[in-house]
């Protein structure tokens, strides 16, 4: 396999060490708890909502054994109290350290759970796609192939995300070098069927045959049953977006781009984007939060679309040039995102909404002590509220993940 040598593109240095973001002077009240994940250290994170139940997946460094495992826990009050941890993993297989930014990804219908996580692999960081799944609400978990061809078990995986519809099937996506053209990745995709407890990966293609290398991809299914799929361009750099038809039975030939930022870029950002959906008078939105490296444009910008592209999108900016890594979520008519940004002595994790569908976002909120380092936030959207979540850096070197609830 060819090795690839690509240019990283490291915020600090071409961003600005001040912030200009304004936060709200009348602070709410933030309640911020530790995640009971049973690990030492977090590799990675992932949560996803299914009705009143929050799953987490989180991989990292066991307190008992100092091995890297992969451990689930849920919710059933909205993240006011968690399940014990428990391992996903029933064969024995190693499990590959990753990061965030590539992690671990979990999704949920029902009683039915599917956990996509990395075993070993060539290349650092990436490795081959492993699963496990629990039909029985997460109290037990199984081994499920995976959708890699044996013939292409020699090429690693990394970037992927899963979701799952209202039909009740997975959709998963992943990145690839399998042309082994050395600076791009062909974006690939497969769907899970189950019939009578049998499961069966479907419909796996190639949707772009040259993606972003190192951007995570990320993957919603509307109200309708339809699935949508956020991933970073190769040439320029910008986000596009492709989205099924009949019920995630047929992709269109081609991708749309998300905004046309055009920009250049030889090179990795290590920056996905972010995507939820809301539903509001019959009309199914598309909601994007997206980074964009130009330096005339440098960022994280909120991207609304309609589904059926009956209303052109809607660009705003959120936060300022040294914000980043960003997450949304919705209800019917609220919106908000998380995000980080830089200052010249901290890093500030903001959370922020809007109350008119993304018309306006005035409230800002931070949800992070001054001196602490938090890392790739998310946030979800529950009957109770939205909920945050992001990993943080301790000083002993150990990362740690904590949940905050906005009173």
């Amino acid at each position: 396999m060819k090795k690839t040598l690509l240019l990283v593109f490291l915020l600090p240095l071409f961003i600005s060490c001040t912030s200009s973001v304004n936060i709200n002077k009348q602070q709410k009240r933030v309640q911020t708890d530790l995640l009971p994940t049973g690990l030492e250290s977090i590799h990675t994170l992932d949560v996803y909502s299914d009705n009143s139940i929050i799953h987490a997946l989180v991989s990292g460094k066991a307190t008992d054994s100092k091995k890297n495992v992969v451990h689930y826990l849920q919710s059933q009050d909205f993240g006011a109290s968690w399940s014990q941890a428990i391992n996903v993993i029933t064969v024995n297989k190693s499990v590959k350290k990753s990061k965030r930014g590539d992690d671990f990804q979990i999704a949920a219908y029902q009683n039915r759970i599917i956990a996509a996580w990395k075993t070993v692999g060539a290349e650092p960081w990436v490795g081959n796609i492993a699963m496990s799944y629990s039909d029985d609400y997460g109290k037990s978990w199984k081994a499920l192939p995976s959708p890699i061809n044996s013939n292409l078990s020699a090429i690693d995986q990394g970037y992927f995300d899963l979701s799952a519809d209202k039909q009740g099937q997975f959709h998963f996506s992943w990145l690839d070098d399998r042309e082994e053209k050395g600076d791009t990745q062909g974006l690939r995709y497969a769907r899970l069927t189950e019939n009578n407890g049998l499961y069966q990966w479907i419909d796996q293609q190639t949707l772009e045959a040259d993606a972003c290398t190192c951007c995570w991809t990320k993957m919603v299914s509307d109200q309708n049953g339809e699935t949508h799929l956020l991933f970073r361009d190769d040439n320029p750099r910008d986000m596009k977006m492709i989205s099924t038809q009949m019920f995630g039975e047929k992709w269109p030939e081609q991708s749309e781009t998300v905004w046309p930022f055009n920009w250049e870029f030889i090179g990795c950002p290590h920056q996905g984007g972010a995507l939820t959906s809301s539903q509001s008078e019959h009309q199914t939105f598309l909601h994007s939060l997206v980074w964009n490296g130009d330096a005339k444009n440098r960022g994280l910008f909120y991207i609304q679309s309609s589904a059926n592209k009956t209303t052109p999108p809607q660009l705003t900016p959120i936060g300022d040039n040294t914000c980043s890594s960003g997450d949304i979520a919705a209800t019917e008519h609220k919106l908000a995102t998380v995000y980080t940004c830089s200052t010249i002595d901290a890093k500030i994790l903001i959370a922020q909404f809007s109350s008119d569908n993304g018309v306006s976002w005035p409230n800002k909120i931070i949800l992070n002590r001054k001196d602490s380092a938090p890392s790739h936030p998310r946030v979800i959207a529950t009957k109770t509220g939205f909920r945050f979540f992001w990993t943080e850096w301790l000083d002993n070197g150990q990362i740690i993940s904590k949940t905050a609830i906005i009173n």
